[in-house]
C-alpha cells in the first residue's frame, strides 16, 4: 500500500465552523509490505541455512531483491524523519496551548475577583446603619452575662481589633460604639495585675477609655481552681485602685473568686451606686460572709452558684430577682424567700437531701410578689422521704401571686434512676389551691402523678394556658382524660384556656379517647398544640453501668413490647389529627428516642 502523509499540516486558528481539515491533529498511514519483500524467497532456503555455494539462479533471484528492498528502506527512512519533524512540531504545538489555557485560566481568576469586588460594593452590608452593625458587632464579641455564667473568657480585645481591620468603616463604628467596650473580662492570680505596664492592665484602661461614661459588666474570676481554697490569695492592689475608679459605673459584677479575693472588695462597699446584678461564686468551701452590696441602691438581681443564701450582703427587700443553685439545706431558699419581699423570680436547686434536716412547720411565709418559681432537685435529693426538700418548700409558703411554675430535676442521667412519689404533686397542689394562685404555665419533670390530683389540678387552674407533664407514669390515664372533655351544653368547662399540652414518658392513655377528648374542645377550648413523647427512663444505653444479663434480657423483652405499643398509639393519633392539622394544629408525635422534650422546648411558644 502506498504512504500517505499530510505534510504540509498547520494548526487552524479559525473558528470551529471552519470547513478546514485542520482543527484535529494530522492523518498518516504506514505502508503496508509483502512477506516475500524481506523474507528470502523459497528458492533460498538451501542457501539460506548453510554453507553452500550459491548458484547462478540464486545470484539473480537476490540481485533482483536487493534494489527493492533498498527502495523500501529507503521510503522509510524518510517516513520516520518526517514522524520525528511532526512529533517535534506536535509537542512545540502542545506547550503553547498549554500556556495559552494557563493565561486563559489567569485571565478567568482576574475577572471573578473583579466581578465580585463590583458585586460587594452593591453588598447589602454596607448600607447598613451604624447602630445595626454596632448590634453585630455586640453579639459577636460581648456574650451578656446574664445568660452566660463564665464560660471561656474571650480575648475580646483580640476580636476588637479583628473587626477593625476589616476596613476603614468597621473601625470608625468599633472605636465610636461604647457598647463594645463596656464589658471587662480578666482572670485573676497573684502573677496578674503586678505593674502598670502589664497587658491586663492595659487592657483594663483601654476599654475604660473607650467606653466612654455607659454602664460597665465587670467579670473576675479565678485562673486556677487552686486559688479558691488558697488562704493567702488576695485581689492585687492595682486591680483593686483600677476598680475603685469605675465602681460607681459598675452596673454588672459577677465574681468567681475565693472568699479572701472578695473580701478585699470590702472598701468599696459604698460605691456601687449603678449596681443592678451581681453573680458570685467562692468554691463552696470556706466561705465567710462579708457585708458587700448592702448599700447598693439599685441591686435587683443576685445570682450564686455556692448554695449559700447570703454571704456578700444583699438587700434583700429590694431584690426582684434570686437564683440559688446546689443549695444543700432548704433554710437556704426560706430565708431568701422570707427576706426578699419584692421578689418576682425564683430559681432553686437542691443537691443531696441527705444533706437536707426536716424543718419543723413554722408561720407559713407568703411570697406576695413572686411571679415565676424554678425549683428542681439533683438525682437522689428525693430518697429521704421524711426530709424531702420540694415538699418542705410547698408546705412552708404561700404564693398568691405565681403565674409559672417549673418543678423538675437537674437533668442528670443514672441507670435505673428512681423518681419522685405521687406526695411530692399532691404538696405542689394543695400549695397552688392554699395561696389561690391561677398558673398560666406550669412544667413537672420529676415523677408519677395520682389521677386524682392531675383532674383536680385541672378543675381548679382556669388560666392554665401551657402544661407539661413528664415521667408521670399513669398520671394521665382515661380517667384524668375525661376531665378534660368539653360536652355540649357544658357550663363549666376545665382549664378553658389551656391551649398547650406537652405529655413524655411512659403513657398509659388510650389514643383514640386522647384524640376524642381534644376533637371535642375544639370548638370551645381548642389545644393548637400538642406534643406526645413515649419514652421510658430505662431507655438508655447500658455501656456506663452493669447488670445482671437475666434482668437486662427481661427489661430488654419489657422495652420492646412497650415500644410496640407506644408505635401503635402514635399511629393512632397521627391518623385521628389529621384533619386538625390541616386547621393549624402543632402536632408532634414521637415514639423513639428518649431525649427529654423539657430542655429542648421552647416554653414561650
Amino acid at each position: 500500500m502506498p504512504f500517505s502523509f499530510k505534510d504540509n499540516w498547520v494548526r487552524c486558528d479559525g473558528a470551529s465552523s471552519c470547513p478546514c481539515p485542520n482543527h484535529l491533529g494530522p492523518e498518516w498511514r504506514l505502508p503496508l509490505v509483502f512477506p516475500d519483500t524481506i523474507n528470502d524467497h523459497p528458492s533460498l532456503r538451501h542457501v539460506a541455512n548453510g554453507n553452500e555455494c550459491p548458484t547462478s539462479d540464486d545470484e539473480d533471484v537476490i540481485n533482483k531483491s536487493i534494489p527493492a528492498l533498498e527502495a523500501q528502506l529507503q521510503t522509510t527512512m524518510a517516513a520516520s524523519e518526517k514522524l520525528m519533524r511532526l512529533q517535534t512540531a506536535t509537542r512545540f504545538e502542545l506547550f503553547k496551548i498549554e500556556r495559552e489555557v494557563e493565561d486563559m485560566l489567569a485571565h478567568q481568576r482576574k475577572l471573578s475577583r473583579a466581578l465580585r469586588r463590583r458585586k460587594k460594593i452593591k453588598a447589602p452590608i454596607r448600607r447598613l446603619p451604624v447602630e445595626i452593625l454596632t448590634h453585630i458587632f455586640l453579639i459577636a464579641v460581648l456574650p451578656f452575662p446574664s445568660t452566660m455564667r463564665f464560660p471561656r473568657i474571650p480575648d475580646e480585645d483580640i476580636e476588637l481589633a479583628i473587626l477593625t481591620r476589616v476596613c476603614r468603616k468597621w473601625s470608625r463604628v468599633v472605636f465610636k460604639s461604647p457598647i463594645l467596650w463596656r464589658r471587662l473580662s480578666f482572670k485573676v492570680n497573684r502573677s496578674r495585675f503586678q505593674s502598670n505596664d502589664a497587658p491586663e492592665v492595659v487592657s483594663f484602661l483601654r476599654r475604660v477609655k473607650y467606653s466612654a461614661q455607659m454602664d460597665l459588666h465587670v467579670e473576675l474570676t479565678c485562673e486556677r481552681l487552686d486559688d479558691y481554697y488558697n488562704k493567702r490569695s488576695e485581689l492585687p492592689p492595682i486591680l483593686l485602685s483600677l476598680l475603685e475608679r469605675i465602681c460607681p459605673r459598675i452596673r454588672y459584677l459577677g465574681l468567681r473568686l475565693s472568699s479572701l479575693m472578695i473580701h478585699s472588695l470590702y472598701p468599696l462597699r459604698g460605691s456601687f451606686n449603678s449596681l443592678d446584678e451581681v453573680y458570685t461564686y467562692q468554691g463552696r468551701t470556706g466561705i465567710v460572709p462579708i457585708e458587700l452590696f448592702n448599700e447598693a441602691p439599685k441591686l435587683v438581681v443576685y445570682e450564686t452558684n455556692d448554695g449559700v443564701s447570703n454571704s456578700v450582703g444583699i438587700p434583700w427587700n429590694q431584690l426582684q430577682r434570686h437564683s440559688a443553685l446546689f443549695c444543700a439545706n432548704i433554710d437556704v431558699v426560706f430565708e431568701s424567700l422570707e427576706a426578699a419581699t419584692n421578689l418576682r423570680v425564683g430559681i432553686y436547686s437542691f443537691t443531696d437531701a441527705s444533706q437536707t434536716p426536716l424543718r419543723p412547720v413554722l408561720d407559713a411565709i407568703t411570697c406576695t410578689s413572686l411571679l415565676y418559681l424554678k425549683v428542681y432537685v439533683g438525682r437522689s435529693a428525693h430518697l429521704d422521704k421524711n426530709a424531702h426538700p420540694l415538699r418542705q418548700l410547698f408546705a412552708q409558703c404561700v404564693f398568691p401571686a405565681l403565674r409559672r411554675l417549673h418543678v423538675g430535676t437537674d437533668g442528670t442521667w443514672s441507670p435505673k434512676r428512681e423518681r419522685d412519689t405521687p406526695e411530692t404533686f399532691h404538696a405542689i397542689l394543695l400549695c397552688l389551691q392554699r395561696s389561690g394562685c391561677q398558673l398560666t404555665k406550669f412544667t413537672y419533670d420529676h415523677g408519677p402523678v395520682a389521677p386524682a390530683d392531675v383532674c383536680e389540678f385541672f378543675r381548679t387552674q382556669h388560666s392554665l394556658s401551657w402544661i407539661l407533664l413528664s415521667g408521670i407514669s399513669s398520671g394521665l390515664n382515661d380517667e384524668a382524660l375525661e376531665s378534660l372533655w368539653v360536652r355540649p351544653g357544658q357550663a363549666d368547662v376545665w382549664a378553658p384556656n389551656l391551649t398547650s399540652l406537652v405529655l413524655e414518658g411512659d403513657l398509659e392513655f388510650d389514643a383514640v379517647n386522647f384524640a376524642a377528648m381534644v376533637d371535642s374542645r375544639w370548638c370551645v377550648a381548642p389545644l393548637s398544640r400538642i406534643h406526645v413523647h413515649w419514652h421510658d427512663v430505662h431507655d438508655k444505653p447500658r455501656d456506663d453501668y452493669s447488670s445482671d444479663s437475666e434482668s437486662d434480657s427481661d427489661d430488654d423483652a419489657d422495652l420492646k413490647a412497650k415500644k410496640a405499643r407506644w408505635g401503635s398509639e402514635g399511629a393512632i393519633l397521627e391518623q385521628e389529627f389529621e384533619d386538625l392539622e390541616d386547621l393549624g394544629l402543632d402536632l408532634y408525635i414521637c415514639t423513639e428516642g428518649c431525649e427529654s422534650l423539657v430542655e429542648n422546648l421552647d416554653e414561650s411558644k
